[in-house]
């Protein structure tokens, strides 16, 4: 599903602060991807204040329990940056319920986002590796995103054909 919710945004600050724009593309989309052997991954999308809700960001669903990741500002988060909560439901070992999970610290500390990607580029180079994110997944990536569109407007199952990467 895809659509139109705001047809007109208002700028809220800036040096174009009062501006009003007409937004011809569609501003939110909810999309389910099947993956086949009933694995499936739902993404939801909106123009909103992505702190104005307090759905976690990633989820992630399975037939025993649940991994809940909760970036700062969630209320569950607290002061932290992110959190991570498991849910499980193992009535063998009578587990049931939500645990805060600690992170394992890294053995390396990765490099500042800003220059991760660069800091990846040389190490292909160097190493003759091939890059993580590559010209075939974003092929992938932009086909998912135009076949949800035509989904939307169809209302028909799209099939991914470029699976390559």
């Amino acid at each position: 599903m895809s659509g139109i919710n705001q047809p007109e945004v208002v700028v809220r600050g800036g040096p174009n602060k009062g501006k009003r724009i007409q937004v011809d593309e569609d501003d939110v989309t909810l999309l389910t991807i099947d993956f086949g052997d009933s694995v499936f991954a739902m993404l939801d999308t909106a123009w909103v204040n992505c702190r104005a809700t307090h759905t976690p960001p990633l989820e992630i669903y399975g037939h025993k329990g649940v991994i809940s990741h909760l970036s700062g500002g969630h209320p569950k988060a607290g002061a932290r940056d992110f959190a991570i909560e498991l849910y499980r439901d193992e009535p063998e070992h009578g587990i049931r319920g939500w645990t805060s999970v600690d992170p394992i610290p890294p053995l390396h500390r990765d490099p500042p986002p800003a220059v991760a990607g660069l800091v990846h580029a040389i190490e292909c180079i160097l190493e003759d590796k091939r890059p993580i994110l590559n010209g075939e997944h974003a092929r992938h990536c932009i086909e998912i995103i135009e076949k949800a569109f035509v989904a939307a407007r169809t209302g028909r199952i799209q099939e991914i054909e470029n699976t390559s990467c």
